[in-house]
């Protein structure tokens, strides 16, 4: 069952956050806006989860509204499918984002690895992964803040994974680095972070 803060962590762990339906017209009207600008963002698709109820009624509270999409941008819910639409029309969805439009070139190691170097925690995930989502609510519970990649909203997913697979060993996510330091997946996050050791690896650096 998701807490207030678990999504409050997954919404400040994000620049552009939805908790969608997939088959809710009005959510594929917010996809497609999103899409238009090449906005990456972290995508909740709430029909998938055991706890949907509870999560809407969490939304509802923080927002003012359970219906779907609930669209985050900077920490801040901009409303659902219409207000999307409409401020990436507008142009204030760019202004929010303070970008003009997001073209990503392929990645290469030096990118990844200066990442990971400006950043104490950082996952390269895949919404989709039950090991992703394990190593999220592991960070989420110790209200450590991380920089998150979901590789399955990235059009170099492919390419990521294999250099993160030289870097690391694996190509399997999650990849969770912590102060520089791959500390392996969902189960190790999980484990590091039940015994102490995760907070006392961010407490090393500090």
């Amino acid at each position: 069952m998701p807490t207030k803060d678990e999504i409050n962590a997954t919404i400040s762990s994000n620049d552009v956050v939805m908790y969608s339906k997939t088959y809710c017209p009005y959510c594929k009207m917010a996809k497609s806006a999103l899409d238009s600008l090449d906005i990456k963002y972290e995508l909740i698709e709430i029909e998938n989860l055991s706890d949907m109820d509870q999560t809407q009624d969490i939304l509802k509270e923080m927002t003012g509204a359970r219906s779907v999409p609930r669209v985050f941008v900077k920490g801040k819910c901009i409303g659902g499918g219409t207000e999307t639409k409409n401020m990436a029309k507008s142009g204030e969805l760019k202004k929010l984002l303070a970008i003009s439009s997001r073209h990503y070139n392929m990645p290469n190691k030096a990118e990844i690895e200066q990442t990971i170097k400006d950043n104490p925690v950082v996952m390269y995930s895949k919404t989709t992964c039950p090991f992703c989502i394990m190593a999220k609510k592991a960070l989420g519970d110790l209200n450590i803040k991380y920089k998150l990649i979901e590789l399955d909203q990235c059009k170099d997913m492919t390419e990521t994974q294999t250099i993160l697979n030289k870097m690391t060993g694996a190509r399997t996510v999650p990849r969770v680095f912590v102060n520089g330091k791959c500390i392996g997946g969902g189960t190790e996050t999980k484990e590091m972070a039940k015994n102490g050791q995760l907070l006392k690896l961010l407490e090393s650096k500090m």
